[in-house]
C-alpha cells in the first residue's frame, strides 16, 4: 500500500468539501432549467436564451489554453484558485441582490447584469481550474482518486437531490414572485460558493520539487497546435466534447417549451 502524502485526510476533506459545496451551489441556477426559464422571463429572444447555456462552456474552456502557461510557471497554484474565486464566485449574489432591489422594473438592467455575471464566473472558474487539477493530482494519489470521486459525487447527488426540491417550491406556484423568486437562488448559489471556497482555503499545498518554466508565446502557441494534430487522443476526447457540447445546445428549448 502506498504511502499517503503528507496532510493527506485533510487536503481529501477540504476537495471533497468544496467539490460538494460547488456542484450544490450551481445545482440551485442549473445552467439546463433555471438560467434558461430566467432568461425567457425577461426575453423571449430564442438566441439570448441559447447564449444562456452556452456561455458557461464557451468561456470557460477557451481561457485555460492561455492560463496553463501562466500556472505551469507558478511555484504555488492555490493562491490562483482562492485568488479567482474570491472575484469569481460572488458574482451571482450580485445579480440576485440587484433583483432585490430594484424588481421587475428594468429587464433589460437585469438580462445584463446576469450576463456580464455569468461571462466573468465561468471565465474565471475556467481560469482557476487549470491550478485546482494541478494541486488535485498532488495531494490525491491516484490510487485514492476512486475513493475521492465517489465520495464526492454520491454526498452531491443526494445534496443536489434536495436543492432541486427547494428550487421547484421557490419557483412554484407558492414561491415569490419574479424576480425574487431567482433572486433567492443566485443568492443561495453564491453563498454556497464561497462557503466552498472558505473550505478549500484550508487545503494544505505541497511544494512543486521541480518547477517548469514559463514558455514563450511565439513558442506556447505552436506547440499547442502541434499537440492538437498529433496526439491523436487529445484530438479525439476534445472533438466529443466539442460534440457532446453541440447536443447540448438544444436542451434550455426543451426547458422553456416544457414549462410553457
Amino acid at each position: 500500500m502506498s504511502e499517503e502524502p503528507e496532510y493527506y485526510r485533510r487536503n481529501f476533506a477540504c476537495f471533497v468539501a468544496d467539490w460538494v459545496g460547488f456542484v450544490t451551489g450551481m445545482a440551485f441556477i442549473s445552467y439546463t432549467s433555471v438560467i434558461p426559464s430566467f432568461v425567457n422571463q425577461l426575453t423571449d429572444f430564442a438566441p439570448l436564451i441559447g447564449l444562456a447555456s452556452t456561455i458557461p462552456n464557451g468561456v470557460w474552456l477557451l481561457p485555460q489554453i492561455f492560463a496553463a502557461n501562466y500556472v505551469a510557471g507558478s511555484a504555488r497554484k492555490k493562491p490562483w484558485v482562492v485568488g479567482m474565486g474570491l472575484v469569481g464566485r460572488p458574482m451571482y449574489l450580485l445579480v440576485g441582490l440587484l433583483m432585490f432591489a430594484v424588481g421587475s422594473s428594468y429587464p433589460p438592467l437585469l438580462l445584463s447584469a446576469f450576463f456580464l455575471a455569468e461571462t466573468s464566473f465561468s471565465t474565471l472558474d475556467g481560469l482557476s481550474s487549470v491550478a485546482y487539477f494541478d494541486i488535485l493530482s498532488r495531494v490525491i494519489p491516484p490510487g485514492k482518486r476512486g475513493r475521492f470521486y465517489s465520495s464526492a459525487q454520491v454526498l452531491t447527488g443526494v445534496l443536489s437531490l434536495g436543492a432541486g426540491a427547494i428550487v421547484g417550491r421557490i419557483l412554484g406556484p407558492s414561491g415569490p414572485n419574479f424576480p425574487y423568486n431567482y433572486a433567492l437562488l443566485f443568492c443561495a448559489s453564491s453563498s454556497l460558493l464561497l462557503l466552498a471556497l472558505g473550505c478549500f482555503t484550508l487545503l494544505k499545498e505541497p511544494a512543486h520539487e521541480a518547477q517548469p518554466q514559463r514558455q514563450p508565446w511565439r513558442t506556447y502557441l505552436p506547440k499547442m497546435g502541434r499537440l492538437f494534430r498529433e496526439d491523436h487522443q487529445f484530438r479525439r476526447i476534445n472533438v466529443v466534447r466539442l460534440l457532446m457540447a453541440l447536443a447540448g445546445l438544444s436542451v434550455p428549448f426543451y426547458v422553456i417549451h416544457a414549462t410553457n
